[in-house]
């Protein structure tokens, strides 16, 4: 799939549009690199475990409930130390 071209402005044209894509792509990566960072920075990751753990607590069972705040106080106990 080889283009052929019959003139300079044609291969120049092509070469600014290959360029604009190539920018929007880097673009979309430094976004996408953004996005990462922000989602894996300790505070958010952090705030989701204890939401999910919170929706846990929130949904269970009074056993299931002791369970895991039993837990959550000994992994709190072995930071703290």
């Amino acid at each position: 799939m080889r283009k052929h071209y019959s003139s300079f402005e044609q291969i120049d044209l092509d070469l600014q549009i290959l360029r604009v894509k190539r920018e929007i792509h880097y673009q979309k990566i430094n976004s996408a690199l953004d996005q990462l960072k922000d989602e894996a920075a300790p505070q958010n990751l952090l705030k989701s475990t204890l939401g999910s753990a919170g929706s846990l607590l929130t949904n269970s069972s009074g056993i299931q409930t002791l369970l895991v705040t039993s837990i959550f106080k000994y992994i709190i106990r072995k930071f703290r130390k």
